[in-house]
């Protein structure tokens, strides 16, 4: 991930990609990874309040 980041960085620096709150992307990540990971029927339950 470190080397994601680095790379991320250069091309926000150069003007390739707009900048981003980086912590809320992240906890976007882990969300979408963790309600993915929950059976069917609590990922209907939890995913909405998640989102």
């Amino acid at each position: 991930m470190k080397s994601t980041r680095s790379v991320r960085e250069l091309l926000v620096g150069t003007g390739v990609l707009s900048a981003r709150q980086e912590n809320l992307a992240r906890l976007e990540t882990w969300t979408s990874a963790f309600i993915g990971a929950l059976p069917a029927a609590q990922a209907r339950v939890v995913g909405p309040y998640a989102r």
